[in-house]
């Protein structure tokens, strides 16, 4: 997991899915480090087992057998360094995608660009239809708003000169 970039396993598609994953390890430590600390001052600690971790906080941890609070916080750390240096790119659609259809999106940016890229889902009925992509840098408009407005100027001329 040491590059100079940090590339995150496939299984993180959007930002939340990544930011849901740190708590999720955040609150992991939490239980370790006071069932330590319990085992430290002599108390009977809690030993009903946590909730299962989810796939992707398994993934973060996978080839630590029994993960010690030092190994979470390093899985944390990688994360949030790898959550700022990967791409994300927010797609604004008329209506809510399915999870099928958010990881196609995903995983077509991905081999675009042979590069990590997370995305943040959003809806806005007033597109009408379509969607709109912000990148870091610029916004593609496929919307059917868009397309109507632009089509606007042509039908006008059409209809005044036609």
């Amino acid at each position: 997991m040491s590059s100079d970039r940090q590339q995150l396993p496939d299984v993180f598609l959007t930002v939340q899915d990544v930011s849901h994953c740190i708590r999720e390890l955040a609150e992991h430590k939490n239980r370790l480090y006071s069932r330590a600390v319990a085992l430290r001052v002599g108390v009977v600690a809690d030993t009903s087992e946590p909730a299962v971790l989810s796939d992707a906080a398994q993934t973060i941890l996978s080839g630590t057998r029994q993960p010690t609070v030092a190994d979470v916080e390093a899985a944390i750390t990688y994360l949030e360094k790898a959550l700022t240096e990967t791409t994300i790119v927010k797609i604004v659609a008329a209506a809510p995608l399915s999870a099928g259809g958010q990881r196609s999106i995903v995983r077509w940016f991905r081999s675009l660009t042979g590069q990590m890229v997370l995305c943040n889902f959003a809806t806005d009925n007033m597109i009408a239809g379509g969607v709109v992509v912000y990148t870091p840098k610029r916004v593609f408009d496929y919307s059917y708003t868009t397309q109507v407005t632009a089509q606007l100027s042509v039908l006008q001329k059409e209809l005044l000169h036609g």
